[in-house]
């Protein structure tokens, strides 16, 4: 090759370089404004992802129920109506529960429609009117409700709460082997139903031992006066020790124990009255 067409062969060369050199810087300008834009978007979407976050949550929460059949009725233990004529509990075929919101409610968004996996043993019901579901106990069994409740809750976050629900229904048993006041003994008196109208005052020292498989939590002296709507402070009652309710007194008094192996509680009542024979523990 010449020394003329070495130089023309470097030219080329140089040529080629520049116009690939302008090729690229051409296309770097046509692409920023899309790669920036591209960059925005997915920070946006970042922003959004981390947002919705900050302001939505999902949440299961488990629960365990057990209900106890006294004849042909069913209640829980402390969810009651108004005593029989006989003296005995008559109570509830249906109960409730409320809604269990994290960190308070402002607003109540949905409920699905619970799912019951023995719809012949229990069913399930919203009210959502007054934030709670409501139970329709049918015979003794074991089933799961499942239900979805979404809502905000005081700081602003969407919250979607899953409740699974096991229930059990369980047959009545008197979880107390005596409940002596003074010198009558009224455990078989709760033989068959959790509460019973002595008709009199109870006055005496009290003395309450647990039946088998039973566990005795506590005794105490409960206001009744529940047509005032009112709550009044429980007055704990220290085994072997003395009290005295009038016929007239609005209270009852009320021994509570613990199935160890069913791990559910019981509380059995008694009232000295029809009128004040009620309370909502």
């Amino acid at each position: 090759m010449t020394a003329r067409q070495q130089k023309n062969h470097l030219r080329a060369i140089a040529l080629s370089i520049f116009v690939a050199t302008l090729a690229w810087t051409a296309l770097a300008m046509t692409a920023a404004p899309a790669f920036a834009a591209d960059l925005q978007a997915g920070q946006a979407r970042g922003a959004s992802e981390l947002q919705s976050q900050a302001t939505s949550k999902s949440i299961t929460t488990n629960r365990t129920f057990t209900w106890v059949k006294v004849g042909k009725q069913l209640y829980q233990w402390s969810n009651y109506q108004k005593a029989a004529k006989n003296g005995t509990l008559k109570p509830r075929e249906t109960s409730t529960s409320y809604f269990e919101f994290k960190g308070g409610c402002q607003k109540l968004i949905s409920v699905s429609t619970p799912k019951s996996s023995k719809s012949t043993i229990i069913a399930a019901k919203p009210i959502t009117k007054y934030d709670y579901m409501k139970y329709n106990l049918k015979k003794v069994g074991s089933a799961t409700i499942t239900y979805v409740i979404k809502y905000v809750n005081d700081a602003g976050t969407t919250v979607t709460n899953k409740f699974v629900e096991k229930h059990r229904i369980t047959h009545y048993s008197n979880p107390l082997s005596m409940l002596k006041v003074g010198s009558t003994d009224y455990a078989a008196k709760l033989k068959s139903a959790p509460q019973y109208v002595t008709k009199k005052a109870i006055s005496g020292k009290v003395v309450a031992r647990a039946a088998k498989g039973w566990k005795l939590m506590k005794i105490r002296r409960v206001n009744s006066a529940i047509q005032s709507g009112e709550y009044v402070p429980q007055k704990q009652v220290k085994n072997g020790t003395s009290v005295n309710i009038k016929k007239s007194a609005k209270s009852v008094l009320e021994v509570i124990c613990y199935n160890t192996k069913l791990k559910y509680y019981e509380s059995v009542i008694l009232s000295p009255s029809f009128k004040y024979s009620v309370i909502y523990g």
